[in-house]
């Protein structure tokens, strides 16, 4: 499947793909909860900035470019030298020096200055990328991939929680609405008690009706704050921290057709970071083979030094010494075979989890197509449901005019259609994240980040 295609999972989410651009993050007005306030693209970016999981992430990705550069550094020189300062009791044998044999008692110095450059390593000649190499630079590719997932997954968290809150305040909206309305046909209750017109329980049912609505605001106003708490949460805020949502969110047209699932489950496993990382694993395992038969594989290694050495009192004894170092292994009762044995088989469990991962990324893709599916589905049951509540409102109307009702029926009437239209819009909050995910899915979102 192309961009294009994906882009067109619905042009309301056009914002996705948009680079994230510096937009502030602010404090919260005097009166509202202590926090922050911040648009959907600043909440995600301070979250990229700031959270723990990618500065851990980061670390270990410089730890295997340290790695890399010490695996490469291994076919370099090494300088080093040696010294030592004792006693000595013997009779030593010179030869060609001259000098007859004496019975001597007394300190020495000795030192040696040696520089080593490795010709084969492994079965591998100088210069050369040797498993352990290749290992670290796997490290790598997968350190990235891995933070590009988790990435993703923060942008993913800081959504869901930003659209929760913008969702929460539409509730808050509606239930207000519902408050002022049931108020209203409470004073007007009391009033046509007082007058006689009207009897003592239903009365009673426009205060309940009250009671009911001011419980559901305190509901929904605790779960408004609760929502801006994870909001700062998912930025990686401390506990208790609440960010307010600057602006509204665009949401998807509903008209906007949706690729074959077979096409998404294809591009989720071209595109996915998760298998990308799976990847690496596997070739790391690949190089660890390597490794491990290497080492049953010559290796050389040449050497030049250079030595003195005292007696005190006599003159001081210099040589020059260059010479090759060769190790051959020859037989070590099979150890190796097992230790290659094994690491085929963790190659082979790579292989395994990159089959059980695609599995799971169809799941994920079909999940989050039905859930599209679903919602529009429910969706236009709503608002068939609203144009009933619409019409019961009506006919509740006209048997009030005709007292065959009394006036609690109208409230309601209007409270059942108000909790539908705000069902339908907080219905369209979901469908916004259902397509949010979808994207997440099937090709992580490529273009959210900076």
């Amino acid at each position: 499947m192309s961009t294009y295609q994906l882009r067109h999972l619905g042009s309301g989410l056009g914002f996705w793909c948009l680079i994230l651009v510096s937009t502030p993050v602010v404090l919260a007005q005097e009166g509202k909860t202590p926090g922050l306030q911040c648009a959907l693209p600043a909440c995600i970016q301070t979250a990229l900035e700031r959270h723990p999981d990618l500065q851990a992430l980061g670390a270990k990705k410089s730890a295997a470019q340290a790695r890399t550069g010490f695996e490469a550094a291994q076919w370099r020189p090494l300088l080093y030298g040696r010294g030592q300062l004792g006693y000595i009791k013997g009779t030593p044998s010179i030869a060609n020096e001259g000098l007859r044999n004496r019975e001597i008692s007394e300190g020495f110095a000795a030192g040696e200055a040696i520089i080593e450059l490795p010709v084969v390593r492994h079965g591998k000649f100088w210069g050369q990328e040797t498993p352990q190499f290749q290992q670290a630079h796997h490290e790598i590719t997968a350190a990235e991939n891995e933070q590009q997932t988790r990435r993703e997954q923060l942008a993913y968290g800081v959504t869901t929680a930003y659209v929760t809150v913008l969702k929460q305040q539409e509730m808050v909206q509606g239930q207000e609405e519902i408050v002022r309305l049931t108020e209203v046909l409470r004073q007007g209750s009391a009033a046509k008690f007082a007058q006689g017109l009207l009897s003592r329980h239903d009365l009673l049912m426009a205060e309940v009706l009250l009671a009911n609505a001011q419980r559901d605001l305190t509901v929904s106003r605790s779960a408004l704050l609760q929502s801006k708490r994870e909001l700062g949460r998912a930025m990686g805020f401390s506990a208790g921290m609440a960010v307010e949502a600057l602006d509204g969110v665009g949401l998807p047209p509903l008209e906007a057709p949706l690729p074959t699932l077979e096409a998404l489950v294809a591009l989720a496993h071209t595109h996915r970071f998760e298998l990308r990382t799976q990847e690496a694993q596997r070739q790391i395992k690949e190089a660890e083979v390597a490794r491990v038969r290497g080492e049953q594989r010559p290796s050389v290694d040449l050497s030049a030094g250079y030595e003195a050495e005292s007696l005190f009192d006599e003159r001081v004894f210099t040589q020059w010494r260059v010479f090759a170092t060769v190790v051959v292994p020859l037989w070590d009762f099979g150890r190796n075979a097992y230790k290659v044995e094994a690491a085929q088989a963790a190659v082979h469990e790579e292989e395994h989890k990159g089959d059980s991962l695609k599995l799971q990324i169809t799941g994920e893709v079909q999940e989050a197509y039905t859930q599209i599916v679903d919602l529009k589905a429910q969706l236009a049951l709503l608002a068939t449901q609203i144009a009933q509540a619409a019409e019961a409102v009506k006919l509740r109307q006209g048997q009030v005019e005709q007292r065959l009702a009394s006036p609690a029926t109208v409230a309601e009437a209007q409270i059942a259609l108000l909790k539908a239209e705000s069902s339908k819009a907080a219905m369209r909050y979901d469908i916004l994240l259902a397509f949010r995910k979808l994207a997440l899915v099937t090709s992580g979102l490529q273009g959210t980040t900076p």
